[in-house]
């Protein structure tokens, strides 16, 4: 486990983390909130260095070389994008990290995405720079891959230093461009079969299920990857935006890092806010306003339990998240009233620790279509971004009388 009070990680001068399979070169800096940047291909961890030296003011950073890259060891298999993503997550639980913001450059933003789809709730955020996401906007790009590997495997240098060309905007400077040629020149040619893994690759139909937020980041001038692609996938999360950085290439980090460094510590920032008890129970409340089942169902935990203190039939306890939004919110509760009849008001909330305190009105119609109007108080026990737990009270006589007498 890392000693967040420390500044830097200064225990091994050359840390590595033996993982399954594989040992990864990695480096930390810093103390907060986790971060982890994950290279482009090729490219190793100090493409990051003045990313790193500006967030690690105020947040753990942590880089490593992927497997095949940098000081890393060279793997003959596993050169898989599902690979590096298990790599990663198990790197992030040999270190102990505590939902960390995963930061992903172009490829790396394909390991992040993989790894955020398997740990769920353990992972904090993503932030997709330069990501190429799935390669279908391009009719020919299969093709177009093959091609580069074959180029790849014809003359190595050649073929990096053209597509590393390609990566900067004519403002980076030569020595940047061959800076980066030498890295991608010296990391193992196995990692080539990422590139055809990349040409079926589609993230598409599986990015709806990613819990953790995810913030797209494109450089203005990126010749990589068209800027419609980001669009295309942040409509496919709910809660994701795209942000476009001016005067930037494909590996924005290395010629904008103060704008990059900016952009990650706020979207980290308002992830942590977001896990914020209030804040956590408000997105449910204005989720129930206005009927976004998704939203509702996504703010309880798995295990999650709702009781109402009060001698009514459905007093519960409600167990499960499926339970409580499927059988209690959607089914008990909702064939006591008129679809659409309900007005809220939450004239109270306050927040003691993990729970908060609600108070709440409803005016509404039972199915009977008469009035009804009742004041509510629940205490709801936030734990890691999810509603755990509820215990609610009301004017229960009121209720029975209202909502169940005319039942018989």
């Amino acid at each position: 486990m890392i000693d967040r009070r420390r500044r830097v990680w200064v225990n091994d001068p050359m840390p590595m983390a033996q993982l399954e399979g594989v040992q990864l070169y990695y480096e930390i800096a810093g103390a907060g909130c986790p971060i982890v940047l994950i290279n482009s291909w090729g490219a190793t961890l100090r493409v990051w260095d003045r990313v790193i030296a500006d967030l690690s003011a105020d947040h753990l950073v942590v880089a490593y070389d992927w497997r095949g890259c940098g000081r890393s060891e060279r793997t003959s298999t596993g050169n898989t994008i599902r690979q590096n993503a298990a790599d990663l997550l198990a790197l992030i639980e040999s270190l102990g990290l505590e939902r960390p913001t995963l930061v992903g450059s172009s490829v790396g933003s394909l390991f992040a995405g993989q790894a955020a789809l398997t740990a769920g709730d353990r992972i904090g955020g993503v932030v997709v720079l330069g990501g190429p996401g799935h390669c279908h906007w391009a009719p020919n790009i299969a093709e177009i891959l093959q091609n580069h590997v074959h180029n790849l495997a014809t003359d190595r240098a050649a073929t990096i230093a053209a597509s590393v060309n390609n990566m900067y905007t004519e403002q980076a400077s030569d020595s940047l461009r061959q800076w980066t040629a030498r890295q991608i020149l010296d990391a193992s040619s196995h990692i080539d079969a990422l590139f055809k893994e990349q040409a079926t690759y589609d993230p598409r139909p599986w990015l709806p299920e990613v819990v953790a937020p995810i913030l797209y980041v494109h450089g203005a001038l990126d010749q990589a990857v068209p800027l419609t692609v980001p669009q295309e996938l942040a409509r496919l999360t709910e809660g994701s935006a795209v942000i476009t950085i001016d005067r930037a290439g494909h590996l924005a980090q290395q010629e904008r890092p103060t704008e990059i460094a900016a952009a990650i510590r706020s979207f980290a920032a308002n992830n942590v806010a977001r896990r914020e008890p209030k804040k956590v129970l408000q997105r449910y409340l204005d989720a129930l306003v206005r009927g976004d089942i998704d939203i509702i169902r996504a703010s309880f935990a798995d295990d999650a339990t709702w009781t109402i203190l009060a001698d009514l039939p459905i007093a519960g306890p409600w167990r499960g998240r499926d339970q409580i939004v499927d059988d209690f919110l959607g089914g008990a509760v909702g064939a006591l009233f008129q679809t659409g009849s309900h007005v809220f008001a939450f004239p109270t909330m306050i927040t003691e620790g993990d729970t908060v305190a609600l108070e709440w009105q409803v005016q509404a119609r039972n199915a009977a279509g008469q009035p009804y109007e009742n004041n509510y108080c629940g205490f709801f026990v936030i734990r890691d971004g999810k509603i755990a737990a509820v215990r609610e009270y009301l004017d229960s006589r009121y209720a029975a009388k209202i909502l169940f007498d005319h039942l018989g």
